[in-house]
């Protein structure tokens, strides 16, 4: 799947500029998606800093590194037809993290830049500046002028928050944008500060919801992920301080135009692809010059060739004979273009392509290669196909041919990473990589160190294939470091030699020495040098024009040495002298022979027949001593004298199962029988082990090999090949010198397999000898166990060397290992923090590499105590490679979670050595805690007044602040006053409230921000004051409610009934306010109301007093849902008073009340309900002690009423944190003390409901 390529980055590039920005073009992104189509967004502006609208497609030329392409799409810009709004966003922290204002600075000209750019005929402008809240400096304006003098004066905070000013309401960024003027909406975010992927994702959705595009200055040099991902998913664009410093003006001017809601130009072409993947793209106005911009793409993104199969193996083909198969090669990604074949090799030849050459593939178009091999002789031969073409990736496929067991006449296999002298790091992973083979070539890897000539060699990898390894460097450092590569023999098992044959070979035996081999075919017998290097020709052969069933060598004891050979053939055995071939005696049979073997001491012979006898001759003379007859037996397969005792025959017939014993004169001494669940067993073969103890039958019945103990006849265990047609043929044994005994059996499967002969279960390793075509008849080890003999029905004998398994080899050059090594500084100090809040530090080489070559950070942690309050701004990409002697600069971020000193340690892993540096910031307490971020008047009446008196901000110290400044500032500043002139000492605990009036005197929505300066420390905490002047409308409402009567336990209706007098049509109003009063203990309010809200409830001296508010509609208009529940009170009537009416809205209106009467017309009648006390309360809820809590806190409260009631803590946005209690209950007093420290500083609600009531108090949580 291709990646995601599209960049929002100004790549602005200029011919020419001075003060005023002459004619340019600028690019402003691009989009390599559907590479190697690519699309480029540009303006062209003329001298006056206004988009050129009406640029041509003939006008322009596109390149791609400087080579022109042609344009396949051209879109011309779209200047938008409604005006914008544009709120710029300035965050007051850039700077911090390099502890000085330089940046800070720069941000401030660059914004007052960019305002001057602005078209202030066709734009609103509204100015925010932020730290850890949203300030409004300036509500939406087409003064730029303004704006650039407040930006003047701001002046740099310790730490921000994107998040919040963004988010935070009412005054937050995207809030604030949603209630523009202009549908063409967007923010101008200037920063230097991080966003959570969670926040990054909250603030686009948010985005999209209200289309608010999001531009981004990022005054940085890089741009991070999750602020790129703003700009991009809400259509906006994203510049770092780089690209801003390549041409400011131009791209100011140009951003200028994005903020206002131009269109870009667009221009489409298909780049010319190479395979680096590096393109410089340029667009050139014949008029307005040019822009350009860098891309790097994707390895996975460039086109490449699949190939089906992935390589071509032709492997045993004989000499003189031909074979051809067939490749196809399938365009991915882009259109291929094929010129021409490669295969230069006098082995392999192209036969045929389908279709032809040169040809121009799409994606999904294939082309079909057939490759001919012509082997000239049996060695192994190593070719490449090459394909010429555009494609950068499996355009060369390796092909071998030749025996697999014959090794090349010059090595194939070449190691190419790792390089000469290249420096391997201590502790690293380091990739071995080699061609001149198949990807399923087994190899074998080795190194060694020294530069001596006779080095030691020791394994680095066994049973390796892929054509690549990852292997870790070892801890020691050397110049002399070197990497071997064997090629094993076939199926990794040891290198053979073929000793070919014109038939099926039946059996083969080595002397005693192992340094000869005898075989047998259908033809002949013959010798043949052990050692394979005999050429294609027997040492020598005997020649008897039939089967040979077989031959073997006769070792004489006396002499200590191979004296005679035995040959078994047709009715024939004959035995000839080793050392001339000639003759020594021969004998005739009546029936065909099938084996001849040898005493220990070579004094005797046995030779087994199909006339069911075993007869023994004297190996001397040829005289015969005795014949061994098989009772009820129709043939003798095979018999064999025993290993130690060495004048005891074993002799088997192939079809009675029974395996009979004689001594030398022919008389049967014991036998056993061998059944299977009552199945006669059949057999070929039966043998001892060296020693005499063992006996290993060949099962043909059943296709396994049955194991004997040869003193108590019992059997050990049974064993078969794994394939179904793995007939075990015959059997071998071998005991080492270390002890250990080896059984090597030989089937129809093809194979030999070894065993552990104790155990009966395979070797654990090398335990299958798999490279003959054709049943194999006979297999047996060496006396020494290093060479392994192999019969053969494919017409071969194969002589297994298990200490020789190299095919081909190739070493490196000298390689270095070195250790990474690095100092560091010993404590990097962060600053002081007010506690929550965030800030980020720039600490210059915090991390040196002292070496002279590169090498890879694996990872960064931070751990300790307080590791939690500390992180890594940077988004680094492990392993990091850091360049020789270079220092490392990170960006630290630091968010304490409590008051005082805060420890954490980062570690930087190398690959053998962990670098420690200590992490120290101090937690501080800002004094005073706000408790909210602004004060809003709503509207007021022109030349009006509105004052209100709230609490602004806690004392969170154990001590007493002294404020010693308030000021309101800002461009309306002077529709606002406070009027604090006593109690200007806030002790422990205590809250700030500060008397503030407004005083619209014109209309529109106005902004100013309220500062206050304490005696803790010189910081200055900020809120914002807001209010919205209105029209005044002289007009008059009527609202009234009539007179009730209800029973005692009753429910009655109270209609709410309004009109209005005259110009009702033109008022401006939102809901009618007002109090309605009446006895507690008589009337209880049940709202069911869709229209009419309760705001507040409260009860004073037996007086319940509700804040209600109905929606205005023109006219006369009766609101239902209100009720009262009737009780039996302290009277029979109460007044229903209706007073202290308001509007909301923009007009100036006068509102008549009128007010009923209530009576109670059971009032005679015995008992009633009573649901309230005397004060009309159904419950009591106090407020929670202490407030703030700063650990531990108590809740009292009490209900008269038996019910369900609920006890629940909110946070300020209504999220439910906590759930006291959520029951049944009775009537009564009850407390809840519970712990705040899990939960963060902040205020939160707490709210106890009952059956028929709710009631809400404050919770203020410092901990």
């Amino acid at each position: 799947m291709k990646k995601l390529a599209i960049k929002s980055l100004f790549l602005l590039l200029l011919i020419f500029f001075s003060s005023r920005v002459n004619a340019a073009l600028t690019i402003v992104a691009y989009d390599t998606t559907n590479y190697p189509n690519i699309a480029t967004k540009f303006f062209i502006l003329d001298q006056w800093n206004r988009i050129v609208p009406d640029a041509k497609q003939a006008d322009f030329t596109l390149l791609d590194n400087s080579s022109d392409i042609k344009i396949s799409k051209f879109t011309s810009t779209i200047i938008p037809e409604e005006k914008s709004s544009i709120v710029v966003c300035f965050d007051l922290a850039i700077g911090q993290r390099a502890g000085n204002a330089t940046d800070f600075n720069y941000a401030k000209s660059i914004l007052n830049q960019l305002l001057s750019f602005i078209d202030t005929d066709n734009s609103e402008t509204a100015l925010l500046s932020f730290d850890q809240i949203s300030i409004i400096e300036s509500d939406f304006t087409s003064e730029t002028n303004t704006l650039a003098t407040m930006v003047d004066n701001f002046s740099q905070s310790s730490s921000s928050s994107i998040f919040r000013c963004l988010t935070s309401l009412p005054v937050g960024g995207l809030e604030f944008t949603a209630g523009a003027s202009y549908a063409n909406k967007s923010i101008l975010l200037i920063t230097q500060n991080l966003l959570s992927k969670e926040e990054a994702e909250l603030i686009v959705s948010k985005a999209k919801d209200n289309n608010i595009r999001i531009n981004i200055l990022y005054i940085s040099d890089k741009i991070p992920a999750n602020i790129q991902y703003v700009a991009d998913m809400t259509g906006g664009y994203a510049v770092s301080k780089t690209f801003i410093e390549k041409k400011r003006l131009a791209y100011l001017a140009t951003f200028a135009k994005l903020s206002e809601a131009y269109v870009p130009y667009v221009i489409e072409g298909r780049s010319l692809e190479n395979c680096s993947g590096e393109h410089v793209f340029a667009v050139s106005h014949k008029d307005h010059g040019s822009g350009s911009y860098e891309v790097k793409i994707q390895q996975e993104n460039l086109q490449y060739f699949e190939s089906d199969p992935q390589w071509l193996d032709f492997s045993s083909i004989l000499p003189g004979t031909k074979f051809e198969k067939s490749i196809t090669f399938t365009a991915k990604n882009s259109k291929i273009e094929i010129t021409d074949l490669e295969l230069a090799h006098p082995n392999f030849s192209i036969k045929s392509i389908s279709p032809g050459i040169p040809i121009s593939l799409n994606v999904g178009e294939s082309i079909k290669v057939s490759v001919e091999f012509a082997p000239q002789d049996s060695s192994i031969v190593f070719a490449q196909l090459i394909v010429h073409s555009n494609a950068c990736s499996g355009d060369t496929i390796n092909i071998t041919g030749g025996f697999p067991n014959i090794p090349p006449k010059k090595p194939t296999v070449d190691i190419i990473n790792p390089q000469c002298n290249e420096v391997l790091i201590v502790g690293d992973t380091m990739e071995i990589h080699w061609t001149g083979l198949l990807p399923k070539d087994v190899v074998q890897l080795e190194y060694a160190f020294g530069l001596q000539a006779n080095k030691k060699w020791d394994t680095l990898a066994k049973n390796v294939t892929n054509l690549t390894y990852k292997w870790p460097v070892p801890n020691i450092e050397t110049d002399s470091f070197r990497i071997k590569l064997i090629q094993l023999w076939p199926n990794n098992v040891y290198k053979t030699f073929d000793l070919q044959h014109d038939d099926f070979v039946n059996t083969a035996f080595f002397n005693r020495p192992g340094d000869r081999v005898i075989t047998t075919s259908n033809t002949g017998a013959y010798i043949w040098n052990a050692s394979g290097n005999t050429g294609d020709a027997p040492l020598h052969s005997f020649e008897f024009g039939e089967k040979v069933s077989w031959a073997t060598y006769v070792f004489d004891k006396a002499s200590m040495e191979d004296k005679y050979i035995g040959i078994a053939s047709g009715r024939r055995v004959n035995v000839y002298n080793i050392n001339d071939y000639s003759l020594v005696w021969s004998a005739e049979f009546p029936s065909s022979t099938n084996s001849i073997e040898f005493s220990s001491d070579g004094k005797y012979a046995v030779v087994s027949s199909n006339d069911g006898k075993a007869t023994i001759f004297e190996t001397k003379t040829g005289r015969q001593k005795s014949v061994c007859k098989l009772k009820n037996a129709q043939t003798c397969r095979y018999a064999q004298f025993h290993p130690t005792e060495q004048y005891k025959i074993m002799a088997v017939s192939s079809n009675d199962g029974i395996i009979r014993f004689f001594d030398l004169e022919g008389n049967e001494l014991d036998n056993i029988n061998i059944k299977d669940k009552e199945i006669v067993a059949q057999t070929q073969h039966v043998t001892y082990n060296n020693d005499g103890t063992k006996i290993a039958f060949a099962n043909i019945s059943t296709k396994e090999l049955i194991v004997l103990n040869a003193n108590t006849k019992q059997e050990l265990y049974r064993l078969k090949h794994p394939d179904e047609e793995g007939l075990i043929l015959f059997s071998n044994f071998l005991s080492t010198t270390s002890g250990v005994e080896y059984l090597l059996t030989s089937a129809t499967d093809r194979t030999m397999r070894r065993w552990d002969a104790t155990t009966g279960l395979p070797t654990e390793k090398d335990a299958i000898f798999a490279q003959h075509i054709n049943t194999v008849n006979t297999g047996v080890f060496s006396f020494d166990g290093k060479i392994v003999l192999s019969a053969s029905n494919d017409k071969t004998s194969k002589i297994w060397n298990l200490d020789q398994r190299v095919l081909q080899a190739d070493t490196t050059c000298y390689l270095k290992i070195r250790r990474a090594k690095a100092t560091s500084k010993d404590t990097v100090y962060i600053g002081e923090t007010f506690i929550n809040e965030l800030a980020i530090k720039t600490i210059d080489s915090i991390i040196t590499n002292i070496c002279d070559f590169k090498y890879n950070i694996r990872s960064i942690h931070i751990t300790g105590e307080n590791a939690s309050d500390f992180g890594i701004a940077d988004e680094l990409e492990f392993p990091f490679s850091f360049a020789g002697n270079a220092n490392l600069t990170l960006n630290l971020f630091f968010k304490p979670s409590d008051i005082g000193n805060r420890y954490a340690t980062i570690e930087f892993i190398l690959p053998t050595d962990t670098i420690k540096v200590t992490l120290k910031g101090v937690g501080t307490s800002p004094g005073l805690l706000l408790l909210t971020n602004q004060v809003d008047f709503n509207s007021v009446y022109v030349d009006d007044v509105k004052d209100t008196l709230m609490p602004i901000a806690v004392n969170i110290l154990n001590e007493a602040i002294d404020i010693t400044e308030i000021e309101i500032v800002g461009i309306n500043s002077f529709n606002f006053r406070e009027f604090l002139k006593d109690n200007r000492t806030i002790k422990a605990n205590d809250t700030l409230k500060v008397p503030i009036r407004f005083i619209p005197f014109d209309i529109g929505k106005k902004s100013a921000v309220l500062k206050i300066t304490h005696s803790y420390n010189d910081l200055k905490i900020k809120l914002n004051l807001l209010g919205n002047g209105v029209n005044i409308s002289n007009d008059t409402i009527i609202c009234k409610v009539t007179d009730l009567e209800g029973k005692i336990g009753e429910k009655i209706e109270c209609p709410i009934y309004y009109k209005t007098a005259t110009n009702w049509a033109k008022l401006n109003l939102k809901n009618i306010f007002f109090n309605l009063s009446f006895n507690s203990s008589m009337l209880f309010p049940i709202n069911e109301s869709t229209e009419l809200k309760i705001h507040s409830d409260e009860i004073i001296e037996g007086v319940r007093k509700l804040l209600i508010s109905v929606p205005y509609k023109p006219g006369e208009q009766t609101i239902n849902g209100l009720y009262f529940l009737v009780a039996l009170g302290n009277n029979d009537q109460t007044q229903v008073e209706l007073k202290n009416a308001y509007c909301e809205g923009e007009s100036r209106i006068f509102i008549e009340t009128e007010s009923a009467l209530f009576k109670i017309t059971d009032i005679c009648q015995a008992g009633g309900s009573r649901l309230f006390d005397e004060n009309g309360k159904q419950f009591l809820l106090e407020q929670n002690q202490p407030n703030p809590a700063t650990s531990i806190t108590e809740i009292n409260y009490e209900v008269l009423e038996q019910g369900f009631t609920s006890l629940k803590l909110y946070t300020q946005t209504g999220e439910l944190i906590k759930t006291f209690i959520d029951k049944y209950l009775l009537p009564g007093k009850y407390k809840i003390v519970f712990e705040t420290s899990d939960l963060p500083n902040g205020t939160y609600f707490y709210i106890l409901k009952t059956p028929t009531n709710t009631s809400t108090k404050t919770m203020i949580i410092i901990n």
